[in-house]
């Protein structure tokens, strides 16, 4: 079930559309970005900052640290992840994020038509 209301928009999220994030009839853009948190929390569960790390570092993604926030309290808000605060370390407590089981079946949706996606290029490419 979406969570995701109609009315709570921000700049950011103005290549959002409401029914292809929550009901997965098309991938938007962004929605790469989503897929590729999903992907890392797949791996494992970690913090925003490891997040924004692994975006650069494993998929070229550079964003800000602002719009990763943002990006992951949607997510949270979308019932995708949960996240919990770790003081385990020394220093300020971190907030952990964890994939929830309709994040994994948002994932596998997600990389289904990506699959696909990926087939019409290499077609249009040929």
């Amino acid at each position: 079930m979406c969570h995701y209301p109609h009315h709570h928009k921000h700049e950011e999220e103005e290549e959002y559309h409401h029914e292809e994030i929550c009901h997965h009839k098309a991938i938007p853009i962004r929605g790469f970005a989503h897929l590729a948190v999903l992907k890392i929390l797949k791996d494992k569960s970690t913090s925003g900052s490891e997040i924004q790390k692994t975006l650069k570092e494993n998929y070229g993604f550079e964003v800000p640290r602002p719009i990763i926030y943002g990006l992951l309290r949607r997510m949270e808000f979308m019932g995708l992840l949960t996240s919990r605060w770790d003081t385990s370390e020394p220093g300020p407590a971190k907030r952990i994020y964890t994939i929830t089981e309709e994040g994994l079946e948002y994932l596998n949706r997600g990389l289904e038509k990506v699959s696909k996606l990926k087939g019409l290029i290499e077609k249009l490419l040929s």
